[in-house]
C-alpha cells in the first residue's frame, strides 16, 4: 500500500468540513493513539512519521486542550457509531492489556464536535498564516435550538444576552409570509442598542416611552444664563405667560433684562431717528441711558397706547389764548410752541395745556386784556374722544417777553431743537432765537415775499417763500449760501433729510434736490444744489410735503384732496390715500410708528397706516374751521386751525405708568 501524500493546513478547513459526511472505515490492523493524562500515548507499534495519522495527531496536539476521563466532559454518546472496531489478533493482547485506553478516531472526532466547535479554528489560529478575511454571517436558521450549539458563551455579556434572548421565543425574530409581508424584524441587541425599538421601553421613572424626546425643564436643569438666553426668544405674551408657570420660572422670566430686550425689539424703532432734525414730540423710550427701568411696565403702557390709537380713544384738550389764526406748531414732551397770525409765539404746558410764554409784539397784552373772554365751545361729539374741561387762566404781565426786535406780521412757519428756534413770516423774514431765553439772535432777509415752510439742521437752515424760491442759509453765520429757482409758483412746503431737499409747489409739482456745503459754519462757506427729479400730481397744486426719515419715500398733498406716496429712487408713484374732502394743508409722518396724520380743509383729521395707504382713524368735525397744521408723536396729536385755538389728542390720558415713557 502506497504511503499518503503529506498533509497541509491549507486542507484542513476543507478536510474538517467533511469529517460530519464521512462513511465508517474499515478496521485497519493497527489501533490509533489514545489521550491520557494531557499527553499523547503511542501504541507499541509505531507510524512512520509522514502517515496521515501521525499529522492529525500534530494538529491536535497543536491546537485542541488536552482530554482525560476526569476532565473531559462528553456529551450524549451516539451508540450508533459506538461499535468496536475490527482488529487483528497480532494486536488483540495489547487491547485486551488497555481495553479502555483509547477510543476510536471517529469517537474522538464527535467528542471534539460536541465540545468545542470547529469554526474557532479559523486561519488565524494557525501557526505562520496570514489573516484572512472573515467568512459572510450567515442567515439564521428556523430552528433556534441547532444555532444555540454552536454559540460559545466565553465570548461576552452581549453573547450571553443574545443566547437568552434567543432563548426567551419567537418574538426574536419574526417572519411573515412573503406574499403578505416583507419586512423582518431583526434580533436585538441590548448591550449596544442596534436594533433595539423604543417603543414600551421604561424610563426608570414609571412611565414609558410613547415619545422621542426626553423633557425636562430647563430653568431647574441648566445654568441661570442658557436659561435666560433660551427665553431671550420669547415674544411678550409668552413671556408673560412664562411667569405663570412655577416659582423659579417667574424669577427668571421677570429679570428686567429680557423685557428691555422684548420692549426695544417691539418700539425701538424711534432709536434709528436720533439724528433727525428737530424730532417731533417724544420717543416713548423712558429715560435716557437709564438700564435700570420698569420695562415690563412701559412695554404694557406702550401696548395700551397702541389699543387707543386704532380705538381712536383719547382726550381732547383746547388751548385758548390766540386772538387770530393759528398756523404752526410744534411740541416735545414738555411744552407746545405755537405762531399765530396775532404775531406772537406762544409756548404752552402739553400736559395741562395752560399758557407759559407769549413772545411778540408789545400790544399783545393789552390786546388779549381787552379782548372778552372766549366761551369754551366744542365741536360735535366724536365717539372715543373725551374733552378736558379746564379752567379760564388769569393773564399776567410776567407771562409776555418783548423781544428787542420780533416780527411785524403773521408767523406763518417755525421750528426748533434744544438750542435755536427759526420763524418765518409774512414779512419775508426768518428770525432765529434762543430757545433757553427766548432772545433773538439774528434776523435773515433775502425773500421777496413771505416765508412758508423752514426745516434745518447742524449746519443749514433750509427756507422757501411764496416768491417761488428756496434759500439755503449758514446755520451758524446766517450767511445766505444758495437760492434755488426751478418752481414756477409759490413753493409752500419744504423737508431736509441730510444733503436731499424736497419741496411742494402750487404748480402741482415735488421737486428733490441734491445740495452739497463746503466749509460750513465759516465765512468761507459755499453751496451748490442740483434739481435730482421731479414728482407731479395729477390735478392741480400741491401744498404739502413730507420725507421719511430714510429718504426712500416722499409723501405729499393739495387741492385734489389726495395724499401722494412715491418712491424717491425710480420717481414712481407707490400708493394713493384718499378720503378727504376738500384741499390736504398738512402731513406728517411718524416713521417709527408707521403712521401718517393729515389734516384738511374739510375740518378733519385722519390717521393713515404708512405701509399699507388704508385710513386706520378719523376725527370729523373736530374744529369749526380749517385745519393748518397737524403733528403727532407715540402718544399725541397736536394740531391748529383758523379759529384761533391749538388742540392736543392726548391717547395718554388714564393709561396706567404712561408716565415711565417720559424721556
Amino acid at each position: 500500500m502506497p504511503s499518503p501524500r503529506p498533509f497541509s493546513v491549507h486542507e484542513s478547513s476543507s478536510y474538517n468540513a467533511g469529517l460530519h459526511s464521512m462513511p465508517p472505515r474499515q478496521a485497519s490492523s493497527k489501533t490509533l493513539p489514545s489521550v491520557k493524562g494531557g499527553r499523547q500515548v503511542r501504541p507499541s507499534g509505531s507510524h512512520q512519521p509522514g502517515s496521515l495519522r501521525n499529522k492529525l495527531r500534530q494538529i491536535k496536539a497543536a491546537f485542541l486542550p488536552s482530554y482525560s476521563k476526569h476532565t473531559a466532559t462528553s456529551p450524549a454518546r451516539d451508540h450508533s457509531r459506538d461499535k468496536k472496531p475490527i482488529q487483528d489478533s497480532s494486536d488483540q493482547n495489547d487491547n485486551q492489556a488497555r481495553p479502555k485506553r483509547a477510543h476510536s478516531l471517529k469517537k474522538r472526532r464527535s467528542t471534539l464536535l460536541m465540545t468545542r466547535p470547529w469554526c474557532a479554528l479559523t486561519p488565524m489560529h494557525l501557526p505562520h498564516e496570514p489573516p484572512r478575511e472573515p467568512p459572510p454571517v450567515p442567515e439564521l436558521p428556523k430552528n433556534l435550538d441547532q444555532t444555540l450549539v454552536s454559540l460559545d458563551p466565553t465570548h461576552g455579556a452581549a453573547a450571553r444576552q443574545s443566547v437568552r434572548d434567543l432563548k426567551s421565543g419567537s418574538q426574536a425574530i419574526v417572519r411573515h409570509d412573503s406574499t403578505h409581508d416583507q419586512h423582518q424584524v431583526q434580533p436585538r441587541d441590548s448591550e449596544s442598542g442596534v436594533c433595539v425599538s423604543m417603543e414600551n421601553c421604561n424610563l426608570g421613572d414609571g412611565q414609558t416611552e410613547t415619545s422621542s424626546t426626553v423633557k425636562l425643564d430647563p430653568v431647574q436643569h441648566l445654568p441661570e444664563e442658557l436659561a435666560s438666553l433660551i427665553l431671550s426668544h420669547l415674544s411678550a405674551p409668552d413671556l408673560a405667560t412664562s411667569e405663570r408657570v412655577s416659582r423659579a420660572w417667574r424669577r427668571l422670566a421677570k429679570d428686567p433684562h429680557l423685557w428691555k430686550n422684548v420692549f426695544v425689539d417691539t418700539f425701538g424703532k424711534a432709536l434709528e431717528y436720533d439724528a433727525l432734525p428737530a424730532a417731533m414730540g417724544g420717543k416713548g423710550l423712558g429715560k435716557r441711558r437709564q438700564h435700570d427701568q420698569e420695562w415690563k411696565l412701559m412695554y404694557l403702557a406702550r401696548e395700551q397706547l397702541s389699543f387707543r390709537w386704532k380705538a381712536g380713544s383719547g382726550t381732547a384738550i383746547y388751548l385758548y389764548g390766540h386772538t387770530d389764526s393759528v398756523y404752526c406748531a410744534q411740541f416735545d414732551e414738555d411744552k407746545v410752541v405755537t405762531g399765530s397770525r396775532d404775531r406772537t409765539v406762544r409756548v404752552w404746558d402739553v400736559k395741562t395745556g395752560r399758557l407759559n410764554k407769549v413772545i411778540g409784539v408789545p400790544s399783545a397784552f393789552a390786546r388779549d386784556k381787552e379782548r372778552p373772554r372766549q366761551e369754551h365751545t366744542f365741536p360735535g361729539e366724536t365717539p372715543g374722544i373725551r374733552v378736558h374741561q379746564q379752567k379760564p387762566q388769569e393773564l399776567t404781565r410776567d407771562l409776555y417777553h418783548t423781544p428787542e426786535y420780533y416780527h411785524n406780521a403773521s408767523i406763518l412757519c417755525l421750528q426748533y431743537d434744544d438750542r435755536i428756534l427759526v420763524t418765518g413770516s409774512s414779512d419775508c423774514t426768518l428770525i432765529v432765537w434762543d430757545i433757553k431765553t427766548w432772545m433773538p439772535l439774528r434776523r435773515l432777509e433775502r425773500h421777496r415775499a413771505g416765508v412758508l415752510d423752514i426745516a434745518f439742521d447742524k449746519e443749514k437752515i433750509i427756507s422757501c417763500s411764496k416768491d417761488g424760491s428756496i434759500c439755503v442759509w449758514d446755520r451758524e453765520t446766517g450767511a445766505l449760501l444758495k437760492r434755488m429757482l426751478g418752481h414756477h409758483g409759490p413753493v409752500n412746503a419744504v423737508q431736509l433729510r441730510g444733503n436731499l431737499i424736497v419741496s411742494a409747489s402750487g404748480e402741482g409739482c415735488a421737486k428733490l434736490w441734491r445740495i452739497t456745503i463746503d466749509n460750513p459754519g465759516t465765512r468761507y462757506a459755499h453751496a451748490e444744489a442740483k434739481c435730482v427729479r421731479d414728482f407731479w400730481s395729477k390735478d392741480r397744486g400741491l401744498a404739502c410735503v413730507e420725507f421719511s426719515e430714510d429718504a426712500r419715500y416722499i409723501l405729499s398733498g393739495g387741492n385734489d384732496q389726495v395724499i401722494y406716496k412715491f418712491d424717491t429712487s425710480t420717481g414712481e408713484l407707490c400708493k394713493t390715500m384718499r378720503g378727504h374732502g376738500s384741499l390736504v394743508r398738512s402731513l406728517y409722518l411718524d416713521g417709527a410708528n408707521n403712521r401718517v396724520v393729515s389734516g384738511s380743509y374739510d375740518f378733519s383729521l385722519r390717521v393713515w397706516d404708512f405701509d399699507t395707504g388704508k385710513p386706520t382713524w378719523t376725527f370729523p368735525s373736530w374744529a369749526t374751521s380749517w385745519m393748518l397744521s397737524a403733528k403727532s408723536d407715540y402718544r399725541r396729536i397736536v394740531s391748529t386751525n383758523q379759529d384761533g385755538r391749538a388742540l392736543i389728542i392726548d391717547f395718554g390720558v388714564g393709561v396706567k405708568d404712561a408716565e415711565l415713557l417720559h424721556s
